[in-house]
């Protein structure tokens, strides 16, 4: 008798341990979400798409996030294999008649999926959406709120070889983003973070690198404008650039002719150590290619696929965002719970403490290059318009995205990058962290850093 009572009390302290390890949390009914979302009342399908974003930027924990974001992947709710529904979100939502706040929330969905990894390999095969943003994006005259996220979407996307193809597929779009930072002094901070790592991105494709080879005048123009930019991953962003593109014969050519070789030598002297590193390869790269890009031959499609991971401080960015859809009663979570749960409980892992995304922190002012100061009575150098001294650039305004520090650049990817050591043997990786910059123009892309902090410490 009293060897039972023992059994079932061990029994008891068993399941009261069980139970304190886990939480249940009710399942979002997703067909009933698909049918709004694909149907005529858009105002309710707003609030729907907010209510959703809410649930992954403001859940309590990772497995809360991971639980919503596999269900929703599982029940397909953006249409990715049913075309009539996708066909009717992307109608309602991404198309030049929609409303600006359906289109702001939906995007701002997008750009927080693209931050879990699960949610950017279930986006990155869904083509007729990434068209859309692509279009949406190239498009766009204003660098609102809805071109940032859509921009830093895409930059995460573009992670991914499926999206790079289709961008460089695109007509115009390798265009449109050498127009775009021809001009940084009307971007903000996020805009040219985002826009030069998506460039040097799509650069690290054949296809991409012959584009260049063949509007070597564009490209030059965007190089001379941000070799000397005050953000340090700017100019990371652009030697990439540039020392992908000197893979082409027909780049090292015109570089030669426009001087471009001078100037390096000059900024190599009076960059930081880190950029001067960069410039130094390309300049190597300049007088004695390693490698040489052969036109006929396509990138092969059996290389290893980059790993996009988690990274929450992109949701945090989202929290900092003003909401453009005015303040009902049923809105949010009271909205989901009041009418679209289902009685399926999901039971979750409790975490050891809590995992609440917190706001990213304000940007912090972007510090001045150093020079390297001049001895005393020697005469100043004689130096062409094209090689004057590093001209600060101050974009127009941070964005309303811009979270980090000067050289830090939000986004999904996780880790810090940093890419400032080049050297002849460099594997072409980009890491979570550590020290690594191009040395073979068919290295991996750009994983975007974390928020805050200086990348460089």
């Amino acid at each position: 008798m009293v060897m039972e009572t023992q059994k079932i009390e061990i029994q008891r302290q068993k399941t009261l341990i069980q139970e304190t390890e886990f939480e249940t949390v009710a399942v979002l009914d997703i067909p009933k979400i698909k049918s709004v979302l694909g149907g005529e009342d858009l105002a309710e399908a707003g609030y729907l798409l907010q209510a959703i974003r809410w649930r992954i930027t403001k859940s309590s924990t990772d497995a809360e996030r991971a639980g919503l974001l596999s269900h929703c992947v599982k029940e397909d709710l953006l249409g990715r294999q049913d075309t009539e529904l996708s066909s009717r979100i992307l109608k309602s939502f991404l198309s030049s008649g929609s409303e600006l706040p359906l289109v702001e929330n939906f995007t701002r969905l997008i750009h927080c999926l693209c931050a879990l990894s699960e949610g950017c390999v279930y986006l990155s095969s869904h083509t007729p959406l990434i068209s859309h943003l692509i279009q949406s994006l190239t498009s766009s005259e204003e660098d609102d709120v809805i071109r940032q996220v859509v921009l830093g979407a895409l930059q995460t996307l573009s992670l991914t070889r499926a999206v790079q193809t289709q961008m460089l597929s695109t007509p115009d779009m390798m265009t449109w983003l050498l127009n775009l930072l021809s001009d940084p002094d009307e971007l903000s901070e996020y805009t040219l973070h985002h826009t030069s790592a998506l460039l040097m991105n799509l650069c690290l494709r054949t296809r991409g690198r012959i584009f260049l080879s063949e509007n070597t005048t564009l490209l030059f123009t965007v190089v001379e404008g941000l070799m000397e930019h005050e953000a340090g991953l700017v100019r990371e962003y652009i030697n990439g650039v540039l020392f992908s593109a000197l893979n082409m014969a027909t780049v090292r050519e015109k570089a030669r002719e426009v001087g471009l070789e001078e100037s390096i030598k000059l900024l190599i002297e009076i960059s930081p150590s880190d950029t001067s590193t960069q410039l130094q390869y390309c300049l190597d790269q300049m007088c004695n290619p390693a490698t040489e890009t052969d036109p006929t031959v396509g990138d092969s499609e059996d290389e290893e696929e980059e790993v996009v991971e988690d990274n929450l401080d992109s949701l945090a960015m989202d929290l900092q965002l003003p909401e453009t859809l005015e303040v009902r009663p049923a809105q949010g979570e009271e909205l989901l719970c009041s009418r679209y749960l289902t009685d399926i409980k999901l039971k979750l892992h409790k975490p050891a403490e809590s995992q609440v995304i917190n706001p990213a922190p304000v940007p912090a002012a972007v510090p001045d290059r150093k020079r390297t100061p001049q001895k005393a009575g020697a005469q100043p150098q004689e130096r062409t318009p094209s090689e004057t001294g590093p001209r600060k650039r101050t974009p127009k305004s941070p964005g309303l995205l811009e979270t980090a520090g000067p050289d830090s650049v939000p986004g999904v990817g996780g880790g810090l990058l940093r890419h400032s050591q080049l050297g002849p043997e460099t594997k072409p990786v980009i890491r979570q962290s550590g020290d690594q910059f191009i040395r073979n123009p068919d290295e991996r892309p750009i994983k975007p850093a974390r928020t805050g902090g200086d990348p460089f410490q």
